[in-house]
């Protein structure tokens, strides 16, 4: 059996005035979590990848496929062209992978950097009753 790991975060807690000014004021606590640029950047990485995956063997086979068969080439020629497009396939997984990082990594500190502004702010909410 393995061990299941959590995955990494942070918390930030901001409060949020309930009431008007001229009345007693609740304060409600919320919590929002922080998250680890780089596991994000990882989770995005393994499902972008996958989607190359899909693309590529959707795709790149049947395009190498017919661009050989309209020359009129053999047929060992058209499987060494199905295969082409097979490890073309791998490479396009591999170039998913890494903007799909490059992009968790961005929108994990992005994330973060807006929910640490949060943090700290009062929210004041009239409620009439």
């Amino acid at each position: 059996m393995g061990v299941v790991k959590s995955f990494p975060y942070r918390t930030s807690r901001f409060f949020i005035n309930l009431g008007d000014k001229n009345s007693n004021m609740t304060l409600q606590e919320y919590e929002v979590k922080r998250f680890e640029p780089f596991s994000l950047g990882k989770i995005s990485a393994a499902f972008a990848s996958l989607g190359g995956l899909i693309t590529g063997f959707v795709y790149l086979p049947f395009i190498a496929f017919m661009a050989l068969g309209a020359g009129g080439e053999p047929t060992i020629m058209l499987l060494g062209g199905l295969l082409l497009g097979i490890l073309a396939t791998f490479f396009l997984a591999f170039v998913y992978a890494g903007v799909g990082f490059a992009l968790g990594v961005f929108y994990g500190y992005v994330y973060n950097y807006m929910v640490s502004k949060v943090g700290g702010l009062e929210l004041v909410m009239d409620i009439e009753g």
